[in-house]
């Protein structure tokens, strides 16, 4: 029996829709995204086909890079979809997916994904569970911190401009920018580091950044929790370094 590989991709889900538009998520293979790993989305009209034949093509826009998310345009208010994802390693093995859940475009949606939770057991609307809080509590350092955010899919914005709260990142399953960082910092605060966000400036051919930057007692030493390192530092082929390197931070700055 031939074993399934590492890189097979997980769960396909949609994570957020306009009327005509949608957010497509699906597990990262292993442990970590890779830039080894190339995707390929396909979608099904479920709507003029039956189920068990079902037609899969090309989303209207490939999909690029190596975030495990990817907006789908094009769509047809009313109909009903199914997406699944091609995964093609280095060495030109390709597995795919399980296909999605069907999903009729309608309405804007956003599902509320949660980590140490069933779909028949969602979590609560108002505040973080028992569960959400147990987990946090084992992200007892800046790189588990780090580490765990580098894994919430990009927040595409798909219908307006966000700042979503901590809440609503793990309820909605992605963030950008400060989002992560906010959501970083709430973690770092209970672990006894103070809530600290860091806007950095950027010219007019670029846009702000923000992190939360926080400072080893050992040593005194500041380092960061990047909100968003996939979307802004991997796509750029650059590796960010989390721990502490700074004796001091501008003031100014936080």
């Amino acid at each position: 029996m031939e074993m399934e590989p590492e890189w097979k991709p997980g769960k396909v889900w949609v994570s957020a829709a306009t009327a005509v538009s949608l957010c497509v998520t699906w597990m990262a293979p292993g442990e970590e995204y890779s830039p080894r790993l190339e995707y390929n989305l396909e979608q099904a009209d479920i709507s003029l086909n039956q189920p068990s034949s079902l037609e899969w093509s090309a989303v209207a826009e490939q999909h690029t890079g190596w975030l495990p998310s990817h907006v789908v345009t094009g769509l047809v208010t009313g109909r009903t979809y199914s997406f699944r994802v091609h995964v093609t390693a280095p060495d030109g093995h390709r597995v795919t997916s399980e296909a999605s859940d069907p999903f009729t475009v309608a309405v804007p949606f956003w599902c509320c994904y949660s980590f140490g939770h069933q779909w028949q057991d969602p979590p609560p609307v108002d505040r973080f569970s028992d569960k959400e809080l147990g987990f946090f509590k084992t992200l007892d350092t800046p790189m588990k911190v780090q580490d765990w955010i580098d894994q919430i899919p990009m927040n595409h914005e798909l219908v307006d401009d966000t700042c979503l709260s901590p809440l609503e990142v793990v309820r909605q399953n992605h963030c950008h920018c400060i989002e992560g960082a906010m959501l970083a910092a709430f973690i770092l605060s209970l672990h006894g580091y103070p809530a600290l966000m860091m806007d950095m400036r950027a010219c007019s051919r670029d846009d702000d950044h923000n992190v939360t930057p926080f400072q080893r007692e050992m040593h005194g030493l500041w380092g960061c929790s990047i909100g968003c390192l996939i979307a802004d530092a991997r796509a750029l082929g650059v590796h960010l370094q989390v721990e502490p390197l700074l004796s001091q931070v501008p003031e100014s700055s936080i």
